[in-house]
Parts: C-alpha cells; sequence; structure tokens
C-alpha cells in the first residue's frame, strides 16, 4: 500500500500510515522497519531506509505480587501493560472481535493455563482509547499451583510460566532456535522489550532451598538479564530480555539466539522452598 510523507521544519522527512493508524498508538508502523522505501516527492528520490525503532518504545510488562499458601495455593495481582507494537498486536484482539467477548481474551489464556483458577477481579483500559498504552489488571486464586512433596515446595513463579504466552503477546517464543548456525538474515516482528518483575511471599516456616540462576547476555542483536533474589519470606523475581531490532545479519544470530534460549529457560524453571 502507499503511505504520506510530510516535511518538517528541520527539512526531515516524516513517514506516516493512514491505512495502518487507527487503532495504533504509533503514526508510523514501526513492524516495518528497515525496510526501503522511495518518496514520491518533486525532483524524485533516493532509496531510503525506514528507521530502527529502540525496544522500549515496543515494550510488554508483566508485574505480579504474590503469596503462596502453606497448602501450595497461590493468590495473586497481576498487572500486564503494552506500548508500541506490543500494544497494537493486543489490540487488534480486541478490535477484531465482538465487544461482548473482549473481556474473555486475558481470562481465556490464564483459564487455558491453570483450568483450577479462579479469577476474582479483572479491568482493562478501553482498546479505542489511544490516549494511553494498553494495560489489563487481574486478581487470580490457584489452587494446588505449587507441587507439595513433604516438606517441600516447587513451583514456576507466575511470571514465569506466564500464561500470556500466545502469539500476540510471545511472538518471539515462537522462533525456531534448534539452527546453531545461520547462512542468511532472519527477522522478528519487531523490536521489542519484555520485562517480568513478581514479588513472592512464602509461608512462614519456609526457606528457599533452590532458585535457578541465569547468565546476562547483551549484543547487537539482543540483551537478557534474570535474576532471583531472596530476602526474608519474599522472593523477588525480575527479567529483562530485549530484541534490539527487526531485521538482522545472519553473524547476530549467535547473540539472538543466546538470550532467546535464556528466556525460555526462564519460563522452564521452577523454585524450590523447604519447610
Amino acid at each position: 500500500h502507499s503511505v504520506t510523507v510530510v516535511k518538517l521544519r528541520s527539512g526531515d522527512w516524516m513517514l506516516l500510515d493512514p491505512t495502518w493508524v487507527p487503532g495504533v498508538r504509533e503514526l508510523w508502523s514501526s513492524a516495518e522497519q528497515q525496510q526501503g522505501f522511495l518518496m514520491g516527492i518533486p525532483g524524485g528520490s533516493d532509496l531510503m531506509i525506514t528507521p530502527v525503532s529502540p525496544p522500549e518504545n515496543h515494550y510488554w510488562k508483566l508485574d505480579a505480587k504474590s503469596k503462596i499458601s502453606a497448602d501450595g495455593g497461590l493468590t495473586t495481582s497481576i498487572t500486564l501493560e503494552a506500548e508500541g507494537q506490543s500494544d497494537a498486536g493486543i489490540r487488534r484482539v480486541f478490535q477484531r472481535s465482538y465487544m461482548s467477548s473482549h473481556g474473555h481474551y486475558f481470562r481465556s489464556l490464564v483459564l487455558n493455563a491453570y483450568p483450577a483458577a479462579e479469577i476474582t477481579d479483572y479491568a482493562c483500559t478501553d482498546p479505542y482509547d489511544l490516549s494511553v498504552p494498553l494495560r489489563m489488571s487481574m486478581k487470580i486464586k490457584i489452587p494446588g499451583f505449587a507441587t507439595v512433596s513433604g516438606d517441600q515446595m516447587i513451583f514456576r513463579p507466575i511470571v514465569a510460566a506466564n500464561p500470556f504466552s500466545d502469539f500476540v503477546n510471545a511472538a518471539e517464543l515462537q522462533i525456531d532456535t534448534t539452527l546453531t548456525v545461520r547462512r542468511y538474515g532472519f527477522a522478528a516482528r519487531c523490536s521489542k522489550l519484555s520485562e517480568f518483575n513478581e514479588t513472592i511471599a512464602i509461608p512462614d516456616g519456609y526457606s528457599v532451598k533452590w532458585k535457578p540462576s541465569f547468565r546476562d547476555f547483551s549484543s547487537t542483536a539482543s540483551d537478557f538479564k534474570a535474576a532471583y533474589t531472596v530476602s526474608g519470606q519474599t522472593v523477588t523475581v525480575g527479567v529483562r530480555h530485549a530484541l534490539n531490532k527487526r531485521l538482522y545479519e545472519a553473524d547476530e544470530w549467535s547473540g539472538f539466539r543466546n538470550a532467546l534460549t535464556e528466556r525460555i529457560k526462564f519460563t522452564q524453571s521452577a523454585l524450590i522452598i523447604q519447610k
């Protein structure tokens, strides 16, 4: 399709996309960064490349405050917030469905992951209000969340298991990491910053017997950092995973793959507490 350009006072040209903008908080789709384009302007134009959009412009954040009970149940309050193209992907789900079904999308992801869950509170910003990033909050009770074995419990924190890992919220997890070497360049959907933070209150009389550890990675392609910290009866989880652009050269695969496989390791790792 055709897009529009406007010349700013500085002399720079700004891209606008009126076919894409409705329902999106960007005036230009950063899902089309690093693509060639020609401007139809008087005097003609050389081939130009759409700029890289920093991952921070497309953040996806999941925060949780959780409590594990002595019988292995979980109560948690979660908040999901998205911006840029991460925001746009979620809004598209709502905009292409009946308004009466809007409340079911996030709920269904939780119930698919945890069939016994009880969602006690739910709120989401209006998907048609573009003045603020999309934000969803939920309170959940999950009986039997932790596996109890004698004096021990084992569980994956809610932000690690992450019920919101479908293609809309976490397309990067669908990328095949089995290849160790690439001969050609590759692409992600968009640059993106994923952040996960959770505080977990564990029962009195319990302590952390084992917590996972992760390697930090940083490259032109992608960054990853994750850590569990323990203070008394509180366990804190913090994760940051950045996809630094959309299109990558073949020699950037190693850095991209290292960060992504460590992210996958995080999603599969559990915590063990003991009485």
